[in-house]
């Protein structure tokens, strides 16, 4: 599997470029045999030959690349680009064509044969459309690499800028003051156990908030803010939000991105106040699993509801979208994020490595 974080490094694609060009060329010189040899020519002579052709490929194309390179620095047209491309690999199936003649003549073979002229003649077109295929292979795969490093850049700026905001907002807020006012609502609660209860919910989950540091954390940690978090909800919807959340040790001791749960946890109640008959309910599950390709941890997300798809207006378009650049910025495709809808509920399920966090720090 291909780690998109590679994607901006020479290095990696240079490898890249040279293990894929070893391997097609071997792959051309390999399938050329049996079409010379059973058509026109004895074995021997098919595989001298076509030995001698995979070289001269295999050199012209690693010419064209540097060639190519300047074609995507330039600002020529796409349809010049096309047009000097096929020019190219035309001139490149005529050196070809002389190479083959010339290394044939010194290797003592009748080059006036009609069987080995017939050979040349029509190989030459079949030539063309090798460098031809192998010029809209290189051209294509560039510009998926390219693709996916924008993509990957472009995600990796987000998340500064996400990190950034969020740094904003705690120097903006003096903990010392919130915590202050959230103990003198406390003091000013009395005898009152549901505003008591609801206060300390409340403070919490903003500690929580503020306490975070790293790009990963432990995931009873945000459990347990969230458990606070939907109290506080519960207060705020009474009989029209019910909730659960089911979890083992393992899993709550499992090391995940900070904020997994939270957006995924937002948008189900966002949604499901929309679509679903009330009373909203809401699942959320954690759990280690044996899957085929190791320890999984699974976070599960369940609303009462039906599915509102990115293109309406009733979506932002982004929630889910950022948290799989998220995954893949940290994993690097060794995560995923499903979503599935089971008659009227909507499930968001997020499977990562199982990596549990070193004792002591829970």
């Amino acid at each position: 599997m291909i780690n998109l974080s590679n994607l901006v490094s020479s290095s990696y694609r240079n490898r890249l470029f040279w293990v894929l060009h070893i391997i097609g060329w071997a792959g051309i010189g390999i399938l050329s045999i049996p079409f010379a040899g059973i058509t026109y020519l004895t074995w021997v002579e098919a595989a001298t030959l076509s030995v001698g052709r995979t070289v001269v490929g295999f050199v012209l194309t690693w010419q064209f690349r540097p060639i190519y390179r300047r074609f995507f620095r330039s600002d020529m047209s796409t349809r010049r680009i096309v047009v000097l491309v096929i020019l190219i690999c035309f001139v490149g199936s005529c050196i070809d064509q002389v190479f083959t003649r010339i290394y044939g003549h010194l290797l003592g073979f009748n080059m006036q044969d009609a069987d080995i002229i017939t050979y040349l003649r029509s190989s030459i077109a079949m030539r063309w459309l090798i460098y031809l295929f192998w010029s809209v292979l290189y051209f294509g795969s560039v510009y998926w690499l390219d693709t996916q490093r924008i993509q990957l850049e472009l995600a990796e700026a987000e998340a500064f800028a996400q990190a950034s905001e969020l740094k904003m907002l705690k120097a903006q807020i003096n903990p010392h003051f919130l915590f202050n006012a959230l103990n003198s609502i406390l003091a000013e609660s009395g005898d009152n156990p549901r505003l008591r209860n609801l206060t300390l919910a409340l403070s919490d989950y903003l500690r929580f908030s503020l306490q975070q540091q790293r790009d990963r954390g432990i995931l009873g940690h945000e459990l347990d803010a969230l458990e606070n978090y939907l109290r506080v909800e519960k207060a705020r919807f009474e009989n029209n939000l019910e909730y659960t959340i089911k979890t083992d040790a393992q899993a709550r001791n499992a090391l995940a991105p900070n904020a997994l749960i939270q957006p995924l946890l937002e948008n189900a109640i966002k949604y499901g106040q929309r679509t679903s008959p009330m009373p909203l309910r809401l699942r959320i599950e954690a759990r280690i699993e044996d899957r085929e390709e190791g320890e999984q941890l699974m976070v599960r997300i369940t609303n009462s509801g039906e599915w509102v798809p990115p293109e309406t207006n009733y979506s932002t378009k982004t929630g889910l979208a950022n948290l799989r650049r998220r995954l893949e910025l940290v994993y690097a495709g060794r995560a995923r994020l499903d979503v599935n809808t089971r008659g009227k509920e909507v499930a968001v399920t997020v499977w990562l490595p199982a990596e549990q966090a070193a004792r002591g720090k829970e």
